[in-house]
């Protein structure tokens, strides 16, 4: 890289830490933290803390990694970049300080339009916490505990030509721990949800949200341990544990660092689901995992991976789109500055042909009516309906998957739907996938957690629609873990 390309570089850098000059102060002042990272031929990140004051790391061409921490203000990274500044060979004195005088003169942004960018105090999320923990008479629940957090996040993109680009956001995080008392024994239920940004906070709907929580929660704590095997003739799952499946056994099969490592099942297109899947990715889908640029600075956005039961594309960063002769896609991402960037998921979905999005299926009564109406409680038949997931692994070079389910319904019109917890439900996502009849209701993308990938921790999401109905094949399993 010449010497002028990496100028522009540090040129770029610094104009943002100049404007870091006011907004450590706003850091401070909010307890917030803030990263910024570049990377290509040199690498420099700041990490703002608004505790620690900045740490700088510094790799270029021309000089070894150099790691300043413990500093005290962006002025000490400016005095930093200015002495790598000075350090740039083949360029004579005078061109340097020209060029460090010409940084003195960049625009920094004042503190008016600093609190101007979105940020406010989530005043009535932290007053609806106290509704949350309010148990409502509701049966079996003992104790309720909430939380509330919020994550800030701005994250700045510098190109080798100096281009600038910013991302931020602010992410709500709402949980409850329901506890339950009954006769088979105490139990803990875990309930949360992520907001970003205001973009789809409805208090309305939180509340409904955490209520249903509470009833679940009530439901299991009565629930019989599941003990054996079932044979129901269909399965239903939920949009939480539709979304768990396509992520683990599909998604890691589309991130496209696995095709080229010929590790992955979908590796050639000539394999096809059924015709009325598809498979969608959305980074700036609003939910924990929303980001409109990848670590590239690569702009996201709604794509099809598979189309009626097709593999038309794959994530992909700017090595793996070179490689593969296709489009980066913004699927590069990142735990953080000292951790290798990697393709990775950020938001996929279930997004079938065969989907009535206008049936209300919220409940289990809901459930059971939109069963019978379409024909699958005839004769005796009887569906399991399976709702969320509390852990299970994946196979992106075959596609098989062990999730734990924590409650299961067996529904038919001989008697009420009975609750069991604890089941193993194995198979392979293929199979499921080519079995599936149809899916009611909303289409919902914001059950998230955290993704691991050699190491490296990211938040994801994933989902489909509420109720996702699959004539049960051989080779799916559901097991009681008691029995195993």
């Amino acid at each position: 890289m010449s010497n002028q390309v990496l100028l522009d570089v540090v040129q770029a850098l610094h104009t943002i830490i100049l404007e870091l000059d006011i907004q450590l102060e706003w850091i401070i002042k909010h307890k917030r933290s803030l990263s910024m990272r570049m990377e290509g031929t040199s690498m420099v990140h700041l990490q703002l803390d608004s505790e620690q004051g900045v740490q700088c790391t510094v790799r270029t061409p021309c000089s070894e990694e150099m790691i300043y921490s413990s500093l005290t203000s962006p002025l000490d990274c400016v005095a930093i970049i200015s002495q790598i500044v000075y350090a740039l060979p083949d360029t004579d004195l005078s061109q340097k300080e020209r060029y460090i005088n010409q940084l003195n003169r960049v625009r920094i942004a004042g503190p008016e339009e600093l609190e101007q960018r979105g940020r406010r105090d989530y005043q009535s999320e932290k007053s609806l916490l106290c509704e949350l923990a309010s148990d409502e008479n509701i049966a079996h629940i003992c104790a309720i505990h909430t939380e509330f957090s919020e994550v800030y996040e701005d994250n700045i993109y510098i190109s080798a030509s100096g281009t600038v680009t910013e991302d931020a956001k602010c992410t709500v995080f709402l949980g409850q721990y329901i506890y339950t008392d009954h006769e088979s024994g105490a139990k803990m239920f875990y309930n949360r949800k992520a907001f970003v940004n205001d973009l789809d906070w409805k208090a309305d709907s939180v509340k409904d949200y955490f209520y249903m929580g509470k009833l679940k929660a009530s439901q299991l704590a009565s629930a019989a341990p599941a003990s054996g095997k079932y044979q129901p003739d269909y399965i239903a799952v939920d949009s939480s544990l539709m979304g768990m499946i396509v992520h683990e056994a599909v998604g890691h099969a589309l991130e496209a660092d696995h095709v080229l490592g010929n590790s992955s099942f979908l590796k050639d297109r000539d394999f096809h689901f059924g015709e009325h899947i598809n498979i969608a990715a959305d980074p700036t889908w609003p939910n924990a995992a929303y980001r409109r640029f990848d670590d590239e600075g690569v702009a996201g956005g709604k794509m099809l991976l598979i189309e009626h039961g097709k593999v038309i594309d794959y994530l992909h960063s700017k090595q793996t789109a070179a490689l593969m002769d296709a489009r980066p896609n913004g699927h590069l991402f990142c735990e953080a500055y000292y951790k290798p960037p990697m393709v990775r998921m950020s938001s996929v979905y279930f997004l079938p042909d065969n989907h009535t999005e206008s049936e209300p299926c919220g409940s289990i009564q809901e459930i059971t009516a939109i069963l019978r109406k379409g024909g699958y409680l005839e004769h005796g038949q009887v569906v399991a309906y399976l709702t969320d997931w509390s852990g299970g692994t994946a196979s992106w070079a075959s596609l098989e998957f062990d999730i734990t389910v924590p409650m299961m319904y067996l529904i038919s019109d001989n008697s009420p739907p009975v609750a069991h917890t604890n089941l193993s439900f194995t198979g392979n996502a293929a199979a499921l996938l080519n079995s599936h009849l149809h899916s009611y209701g909303l289409l919902i993308v914001d059950t998230f957690g955290y993704c691991s990938k050699r190491r490296n921790l990211l938040i994801t999401s994933d989902g489909g629609p509420e109720l996702n109905l699959f004539k049960r094949e051989q080779g799916i399993q559901l097991i009681g873990i008691q029995s195993q």
